[in-house]
């Protein structure tokens, strides 16, 4: 039978995804049947569902008292912080969201971490930016140097104001490290008698993978790429014992439904393209309450990095570049699937030369209807956003090949057609400027590639190749 501390265990686990409610009944199960009786840790590891490291992550959490009764911030409280760290360009919506989410079911479990715990976890703020916040916020981080408990005071001046700690009536102090944001209702004012002492201290919130964590048969090995919805991970596959990358979607999304059912046969779909220049989907799952996809591993630059490393890309080279990327997309959209975010972060070139298309994370496959994909709803990244897609109308797959035109025009210029001080005033320029002649801007682009670089870029998408295919006839007819 698992004891109180194992079942509290269990269920923060559950709670942090790294595991699922019925792994976790399964681990029990065993554990009551097993003679002699094995701790509820053993049996989870022992099943390839945590590793020990995070079996230690929850250990150390266990240590808090995480079965406080009343919630230390409101949801008003984290999310003023929130806004406030996304106004300083510190952390993004969707990571807001995703923090607010996990805060809000470790509620429904009777914890209360505060957001500022969670997005120091998360990684998304240090413990020096959320200090910065409060100080924004005219508070000040108090600390007990008796029972650990912190508070947010606003207003504090140490030669007028002496508090003491809710939980013991010690006299506070000011706190030296930042790691928590709390909600003023917490302040304590000087108490006549001692009160009933109660640990205030505040729950850590783990991250949901970390290096050397096993995912569904894929032991993790290091971050190499993140965005709004996704992370993507260097991992190994045990079975096999060869490199995969791994894409993960946070626990957070497991409950949208329209979401996750978007995300699957969009996956599956891709899983049906076999050609040598794009990166091909291995395996699809869901482990630990985390829907994940696997992919070939590349080993190599992408173009971003290269002309971050070495300046524009010589014409002739570009255009190989350009005429294997072509390829990939006729045969995609042949497939009835855009890509919807061609640019040079996602075009990668292994040590051997060859030249990969990869992150179909924005794909839209023709035949599927969703309400995450309508007119008016505009994705994609802004410098390489044909007119239509920052219009937010229907999309076609001339649309990826002005995207392909425009990270053409960077490759051999060092830098996208359009600039602005915001991402509107750059879509703006994409549907209403034309973009300055690229030979004017490097005479080394000869002209008839110039002149294949700038169709691509035309505004009026009919005025554009109608094909990939084409676009490749075009490039070999020119000499490349």
């Amino acid at each position: 039978m698992a004891t109180k501390e194992e079942m509290l265990l269990g269920r923060l686990a559950v709670i942090h995804g790294q595991l699922s409610q019925e792994e976790l009944e399964e681990c029990l199960g065993l554990q009551a049947r097993s003679q002699p009786p094995e701790a509820l840790e053993k049996v989870l590891v022992e099943r390839g569902y945590v590793s020990a490291r995070q079996v230690q992550t929850l250990k150390e959490l266990l240590r808090n008292d995480l079965t406080t009764k009343t919630p230390r911030s409101s949801p008003e409280t984290s999310e003023r912080f929130g806004r406030l760290a996304i106004g300083k360009g510190w952390i993004t919506p969707d990571q807001l969201a995703e923090c607010l989410s996990l805060q809000k079911k470790m509620h429904e479990h009777n914890l209360y971490p505060n957001i500022g715990d969670v997005l120091v976890e998360k990684g998304y703020l240090t413990q020096d930016q959320v200090k910065e916040l409060l100080g924004d916020q005219g508070k000040t981080l108090l600390k007990c140097p008796a029972c650990g408990a912190k508070y947010n005071v606003a207003g504090y001046d140490p030669k007028k104001h002496h508090l003491t700690c809710k939980a013991c009536a010690a006299p506070l102090e000011v706190a030296e490290q930042i790691v928590t944001t709390t909600a003023d209702h917490n302040i304590a004012k000087p108490a006549a008698e001692p009160q009933t002492k109660r640990s205030n201290k505040t729950t850590s919130v783990s991250r949901v993978i970390r290096e050397g964590d096993v995912v569904g048969g894929y032991r993790i090995e290091k971050l190499i790429g993140q965005g709004g919805m996704s992370r993507i991970y260097l991992a190994r596959q045990v079975s096999l014992d060869r490199p995969v990358a791994v894409k993960v979607l946070p626990p957070y999304l497991a409950d949208e439904a329209k979401l996750i059912n978007r995300f699957l046969k969009e996956a599956r779909a891709l899983a049906q393209l076999e050609h040598p220049n794009v990166v091909h989907i291995l395996d699809l799952g869901r482990a630990r309450n985390q829907f994940y996809m696997v992919m070939q591993y590349i080993n190599g630059e992408s173009i971003a990095e290269i002309l971050t490393k070495r300046g524009p890309i010589d014409p002739v080279q570009s255009a190989y570049v350009i005429k294997m990327v072509a390829s990939a997309l006729d045969y995609a959209h042949k497939h009835d699937i855009l890509h919807r975010d061609i640019k040079p972060g996602n075009i990668m070139v292994t040590k051997e030369g060859f030249v990969k298309l990869l992150d179909f994370g924005l794909t839209k496959n023709l035949n599927i209807t969703s309400k995450f994909t309508t007119e008016g709803m505009v994705i994609g990244t802004v410098h390489y956003m044909s007119p239509e897609q920052a219009s937010g109308e229907k999309l076609d797959p001339r649309s990826d090949l002005y995207s392909l035109g425009t990270t053409w025009y960077e490759m051999v210029s060092g830098r996208p057609p359009f600039e602005g001080d915001n991402p509107w005033s750059i879509l703006l320029k994409h549907r209403n400027e034309v973009p300055e002649n690229i030979r004017r801007i490097s005479g080394k682009v000869p002209r008839r590639m110039a002149k294949i670089i700038m169709r691509l870029l035309e505004k009026d998408r009919n005025r554009r190749h109608d094909t990939a295919a084409e676009l490749v006839h075009d490039i070999v007819r020119a000499g490349y």
